[in-house]
């Protein structure tokens, strides 16, 4: 039985740092998107290597040498607001979780 409860807590962990690193990767991208759009004369390649995630961003910057600074903080902010969105996720399901789980010792009690 202890031996099924470490997998299940694994599994579960494993889990749930998959669906948190998507959720932060949507945001990161939702976020930067607009942004790069909007940056003056950015070329295609350091754009798409932006998005794919901040420290590809920062390891891009310098090749636009004066503007290297508004990207890094363009990025910056965008994985900000990415792992906003994972945390909010993880409150909502965590409160969930938990209202069901007392929920149940309701009705067992």
């Amino acid at each position: 039985a202890s031996a099924l409860n470490d997998v299940t807590r694994e599994f579960g962990t494993a889990i749930g740092v998959a669906l948190l690193g998507a959720v932060l990767t949507a945001g990161y991208r939702n976020s930067i998107t607009p942004e790069l759009d909007a940056f003056d004369r950015l070329p295609d390649d350091i754009a798409g290597t932006a998005r794919e995630g901040l420290a590809n961003a920062v390891a891009a910057a310098p090749a636009l040498n004066d503007r290297a600074a508004a990207l890094v903080r363009i990025a910056q902010e965008s994985f900000i607001n990415g792992w906003q969105s994972a945390m909010f996720s993880y409150v909502l399901i965590r409160g969930a979780a938990i209202e069901h789980h007392d929920s149940t010792d309701d009705r067992q009690s």
